[in-house]
């Protein structure tokens, strides 16, 4: 959930200047009985946690759409795909959509070793940092840029001067062995 948080950060960030930001995501359990099992599953943890049924994120300014899957045009200037899975649908789009861009937000290809082949895609690629971006360029395929990510200092603002502070270290937790705990003290 951090890479949508990213995009809806973004999101929000270009409503304010003006721009009209859409959101488009799958709908929840589209797609073969695996994709339907793991949506029911996730229906089921969010009960049992009782996570409500709206949108995991919003931003003010920006609307979203839940969407089957993207076989019609979107009205825009550009359309940005936001992870490999998004991509074949935004490089079937037609040209009247818009530039469309690539926002590479990890190398997925520890999730899903076809996600490599993504980066072919005839779009331009901006990646969230410096490494991916010359990950990706030495597979061959250039990047137009970076927007590295950041921390917020409205989340994580400092309460405590660095003095006062026991030393410590912080991280956030993922199930996915690239962002385990045991990676993290490896």
């Amino acid at each position: 959930m951090g890479g949508a948080a990213v995009v809806y950060r973004h999101a929000a960030g270009l409503a304010r200047r003006g721009h009209t930001v859409t959101v488009v995501a799958p709908r929840e359990g589209t797609g073969g009985t695996v994709a339907k099992a793991r949506a029911f599953a996730v229906q089921v943890r969010d009960r049992v946690h009782r996570v409500g049924r709206l949108p995991y994120y919003e931003a003010p300014g920006v609307q979203t759409r839940e969407v089957a899957r993207m076989d019609a045009a979107v009205p825009g200037d550009a359309v940005i795909a936001t992870g490999h899975q998004t991509v074949s649908w935004v490089a079937a789009l037609p040209e009247s959509c818009g530039a469309k861009i690539y926002f590479l937000q990890g190398d997925e290809r520890v999730l899903d070793a076809a996600a490599g082949e993504t980066w072919a895609a005839p779009m331009a690629r901006i990646a969230v940092s410096t490494w991916l971006a010359e990950t990706v360029a030495a597979a061959g395929y250039p990047v137009s840029g970076t927007v590295p990510n950041a921390v917020d200092p409205i989340d994580f603002s400092l309460d405590m001067p660095l003095h006062g502070r026991a030393p410590r270290v912080v991280a956030l937790y993922h199930r996915h062995p690239v962002k385990s705990p045991e990676t993290l003290v490896a």
